[in-house]
């Protein structure tokens, strides 16, 4: 089994590395989980330069942020309602924070809401199963790798896949879109203007993911749950 604490240490600058523990010790003391999370990890499995570090903790960052803001860092971008900071360490190192959480839809129709949940539910709702890999920094478990998607499968092939979408979630979705596009219609015609097609966010997906060689994200027929998957990039022969 790979020591990705190692391989962390070995990879990581000087002050990549110091920002690391620092924040480990920020999150050990206020008694949270804390994980090494998306890009980075995709980085460091992957051979890739890792350019910044992305940590996800179960709890509210807040804190450990306002620690790190007594040490000199700086915050350069916040969400409180996803409760993510985005912030520059010493020595110039781009970091992220934020609570781990699960997106989800009360009903049909309704807006997205957010719900502060674990680990494992933060990595289950990312984009892509190979930005959903974690690795723990925690005592009892520092170095296991999380990857509830499979993303380190497909980081090997070189793909690029989206991990399932729960049926329900996605029908609302679509749902909403059509709503929108609807109302969108409707206000043109008061206004006498020309209809015009109002292009939805999965349409929007759809033109992206035709540009990258990646499978539209639609919804999978009733009772075939599949996951879309299609090749990023060419394999090495």
């Amino acid at each position: 089994m790979p020591d990705y604490m190692y391989q962390l240490e070995s990879r990581l600058s000087a002050e990549q590395w110091a920002g690391l523990v620092r924040i480990q010790e920020l999150a050990a003391a206020s008694e949270m989980n804390l994980y090494l999370v998306g890009g980075a990890v995709r980085d460091l499995i992957s051979g890739m330069p890792i350019r910044d570090l992305d940590f996800t903790i179960e709890g509210n960052p807040s804190r450990i942020v306002r620690e790190l803001e007594k040490g000199g860092a700086q915050i350069t971008g916040e969400n409180e309602a996803f409760r993510s900071v985005e912030l520059i360490l010493a020595g110039e190192v781009e970091a992220s924070i934020s609570a781990a959480r699960e997106d989800f839809y009360a009903h049909p129709g309704s807006k997205m809401e957010v719900r502060f949940s674990t680990i494992m539910e933060d990595l289950r709702r990312r984009d892509f199963s190979i930005n959903a890999i974690a690795i723990s920094l925690n005592a009892n478990s520092r170095g296991l790798l999380l990857d509830p998607t499979n993303g380190l499968a497909d980081l090997e092939r070189r793909e690029i896949r989206a991990p399932r979408i729960p049926e329900q979630n996605c029908k609302q979705r679509q749902r909403q879109h059509t709503k929108s596009d609807v109302n969108e219609r409707q206000s043109r015609r008061r206004k006498a203007e020309k209809p015009a097609h109002s292009s939805s966010i999965l349409n929007r997906q759809y033109d992206w993911s035709t540009e990258s060689h990646i499978a539209k994200p639609t919804c999978p027929p009733e009772g075939l749950r599949q996951p879309f998957t299609r090749l990023a990039a060419k394999r090495t022969k």
